[in-house]
């Protein structure tokens, strides 16, 4: 019997193909990308990188809210939720996690996760404004970024807790799961919404648009 396809493996896996030809465009236009991955968590500069990469998510994430006026099974809303995993999943291979540490198994499975989620807050899941669960992704990016100490302007060096930090970004993922949760999404729901628009960026690409 053939063991089922582990569909967060999936994603990281297209996510890193997607990313590398993205930064093979944003260094051709003059801007800085990682010289590898993971980064060096310690490096003021890649760490930066990585804040960036925070940022992005977080504008998602305000994109996703404006786009709740539409209502969660809009087109518009699917696509920018599919935007922050896009960003989040991109952020979290730079920082050096994998799908097995999401789960702490051999192996991730996004309905795993979802499971994990729902099994953690119990039937009544969705207890506050779906708003909120985004709040806290937000909120969960803050705390992440906080453990990353060299910034531009000090001129000291702080070694990285970097345990705590993938820890935090672990953490992340899941209230990410939780909003969408929240927002009524499955892991089918999110798999599909993932793919559909990794191939419309695949054709930007293609097209230089």
């Amino acid at each position: 019997m053939t063991e089922p396809v582990c569909r967060l493996t999936e994603i990281f896996t297209a996510q890193r193909n997607l990313m590398a030809k993205f930064h093979a465009i944003e260094a051709a236009n003059g801007f800085r990308v990682e010289s590898s991955i993971p980064v060096d968590l310690d490096d003021p500069h890649d760490q930066l990188r990585l804040k960036e990469f925070a940022w992005r998510v977080t504008e998602e994430i305000g994109e996703t809210i404006v786009a709740m006026s539409h209502g969660t099974t809009s087109e518009k809303y699917r696509e920018e939720v599919s935007d922050v995993l896009h960003f989040l999943v991109e952020m979290l291979i730079v920082a050096g996690i994998t799908p097995s540490m999401i789960m702490q198994t051999s192996e991730g499975r996004l309905e795993r996760v979802f499971g994990m989620i729902r099994d953690l807050h119990g039937p009544d899941t969705v207890t506050e404004p779906l708003d909120s669960f985004w709040l806290y992704v937000i909120v969960g990016l803050t705390k992440a970024m906080n453990e990353l100490k060299n910034r531009p302007w000090k001129q000291s060096q702080k070694p990285t807790n970097q345990t705590e930090f993938r820890h935090q970004m672990i953490h992340v993922f899941y209230q990410f799961i939780s909003a969408c949760i929240a927002s009524g999404l499955t892991a089918d729901d999110l798999y599909e919404m993932y793919f559909k628009k990794n191939a419309v960026n695949q054709h930007r690409q293609v097209s230089g648009v």
